[in-house]
């Protein structure tokens, strides 16, 4: 018996471009052993990589760095940014619905993410308060792969 996981991850398997490779993570330093630092950005956003939205339009501080005993130091943790700092970034919501639909898009087309959750993206961008004015852009639509 097939499991719907199963039949999404042959279907992703199947659809996703051969020749896409995703960007390489930026080096900062190297450090002991040969151990390297990521290169952040002025939010603590790794650079380089696949850059998804929630990266390349953060609404929070996301650190994968962390040392303790919790699951922190394996996972990371984020921190919401407050809302100042939303509203500079965001002054108008369909800025920030603009710019989540140009980063998914271009997500998509390089075969990094998904129809549906390209789709669950931008859904949840145009129905966020991110930004304080209207959307009045349409939102994209992916094929359901």
């Amino acid at each position: 018996m097939r499991s719907r996981f199963n039949e999404t991850a042959a279907r992703a398997h199947t659809i996703l471009p051969t020749e896409a490779t995703s960007p390489l993570f930026e080096i900062a330093s190297f450090g002991p052993g040969q151990s390297a630092k990521i290169a952040r950005d002025s939010y603590g956003m790794a650079l380089g990589g696949i850059r998804l939205s929630q990266i390349a339009v953060p609404t929070a501080i996301n650190v994968g760095d962390n040392t303790g005993p919790s699951a922190c130091s394996r996972w990371g943790y984020h921190i919401p940014f407050d809302i100042p700092t939303l509203e500079s970034l965001y002054p108008r919501h369909s800025g920030y619905v603009r710019d989540v639909n140009r980063v998914t898009t271009d997500n998509y087309r390089n075969g990094f993410i998904l129809g549906p959750d390209a789709n669950a993206t931008v859904r949840e961008a145009r129905e966020s308060r991110v930004g304080s004015g209207p959307s009045d852009s349409a939102p994209p639509q992916f094929p359901d792969d």
